[in-house]
């Protein structure tokens, strides 16, 4: 079957007109439907989805006007364009069709070619309308899956967390976790090696959204501390471990760094890398030996009072500089000796840069005021006061990065 530039319906009560009107849209490529008179429009629309309407004004029945209320009533002027043909051309039958609803006016005689003209930039604008508002719906199904997807996969992120009501012999422990959008590319956990030994770890990866989380992702998995050959944070009967207890062999912070530095080389297609903190505490020493790459400093808030940066060379971002690059530099380490009250806070760098709405960032001096101020209170209280006067200082506006904290405090 051929295809036509679309279905038009004739309203006029002059069989002439009707014929005239037929024939000559019917030869340019369009399927005609004429009726005589108001009542027929009405009926043929109630049953027949229709382009266009070219409508006469004057008829014996039901006029023009009437018919156009009708069908103002039930489409709207992109669902169903509506031409006014008639012999009546005043200013005010012009305006008064307009303001009733008509597309476009066209007067008697008509002049075919104008009138032509007239129905195709309807047809085609009703088409281009009609296809649109089905994109459109498309698109809202297509968005309404991608955020319930994110949503899910935000779940599943989050749930990859540590406990809040995680305890450890010998300390406490207390995070915040922010993602700036569904997806972070931060991640944080704390966890137990054996009785002696916890792991923790922060890190950040650059950019937001379903990229940073994919990588955010793949780096805690490696990072999980599972017993088998592949484990980068422990290992069984491995010389090359800095510390064993019970026959587990605790790899180092700046080993971890350096084999993450391996199984995450930079890809610029990807352009994905990220910056780390990671230590390990001696819960019989009371000591926490640590490693940066590229990462903030901690914060060590002491039971005295004094408070201040951990003093590290920040090594480079994981998957920047290959080993064999003449840059490359290997990762350092620092080993804190704390004593009961005091406290060390890991935090992403998402902290420092919140900005408020003049665009000064939050800084380190208000998150050491902060870490200050509350130093009395428990170690959930101050992490949670932190968050809040970030939060506070970007209002109303959310923060333009992810916000991550794990504190640690020696009891």
């Amino acid at each position: 079957m051929e295809k036509t530039l679309g279905s038009l319906l004739v309203v006029d009560d002059n069989e002439m007109n009707r014929d005239l009107l037929s024939r000559s849209l019917e030869r340019h490529g369009y399927t005609v439907t004429v009726v005589a008179g108001g009542a027929d429009a009405i009926s043929s629309l109630e049953q027949v989805a229709f382009d266009a309407v070219l409508l006469d004004i004057m008829m014996p029945d039901i006029s023009g006007w009437d018919v156009l209320k009708w069908i103002r009533e039930r489409f709207s002027r992109e669902q169903l364009p509506v031409i006014m043909a008639t012999a009546k051309d005043s200013r005010t039958d012009v305006v008064l069709a307009l303001q009733c609803g008509a597309n476009d006016y066209v007067t008697k005689p008509l002049d075919l070619k104008v009138l032509l003209a007239r129905v195709n930039v309807h047809v085609i604008l009703e088409r281009t309308m009609q296809s649109l508002k089905q994109a459109n719906q498309q698109l809202k199904i297509s968005n309404d899956q991608i955020q319930s997807d994110l949503t899910i996969a935000a779940e599943v992120q989050q749930s990859r967390l540590p406990s809040k009501s995680l305890k450890f012999h010998g300390c406490n422990v207390a995070w915040e976790y922010r993602p700036c959008d569904k997806l972070a590319g931060d991640f944080l956990d704390i966890f137990a090696f054996n009785e002696r030994y916890l792991g923790c770890y922060l890190f950040d990866v650059s950019g937001h959204g379903a990229p940073a989380a994919l990588m955010s992702s793949a780096v805690s998995q490696t990072l999980k501390p599972i017993l088998n050959e592949t484990c980068l944070t422990s290992q069984i009967n491995k010389s090359h471990a800095s510390s064993s207890h019970d026959g587990l062999m605790i790899n180092s912070p700046s080993q971890v760094a350096e084999s993450l530095n391996e199984i995450f080389p930079f890809d610029p297609k990807i352009g994905k890398y990220f910056t780390l903190i990671y230590g390990v505490f001696d819960r019989s020493l009371n000591q926490l030996r640590f490693t940066s790459a590229g990462h903030p400093p901690p914060v060590i808030l002491y039971s005295s009072g004094k408070i201040e940066l951990a003093k590290i060379s920040p090594g480079f971002p994981i998957g920047l500089i290959p080993k064999n690059n003449s840059r490359y530099e290997q990762y350092t380490e620092v080993v804190l000796t704390l004593n009961p009250g005091d406290r060390v806070i890991f935090y992403s760098d998402g902290v420092l840069e919140a900005m408020d709405t003049q665009g000064n960032t939050f800084g380190q001096q208000r998150m050491l005021a902060s870490l200050a101020a509350n130093a009395h209170r428990s170690l959930d209280e101050s992490t949670d006061s932190l968050l809040a006067e970030v939060l506070d200082w970007s209002a109303p506006r959310s923060p333009g990065d992810d916000i991550s904290i794990l504190a640690l405090e020696v009891h």
